[in-house]
């Protein structure tokens, strides 16, 4: 019993080490996310801020 306990608790060990790994830049790879509605947000804050 212990020892399958172990090795389930390595293998979720080990996919959370590889989750980390493929999701640490989300900017790059076959699968992104564009930086486009992050900036147009950043723009309309700035925007904001300067008409206060």
């Amino acid at each position: 019993m212990h020892i399958r306990m172990a090795i389930l608790f390595a293998g979720l060990i080990g996919l959370m080490v590889f989750m980390v790994a493929a999701l640490d830049n989300p900017y790059r790879g076959k699968i992104n996310v564009s930086p486009e509605p992050l900036e147009r947000v950043y723009s309309q804050m700035f925007l904001f801020r300067s008409r206060r």
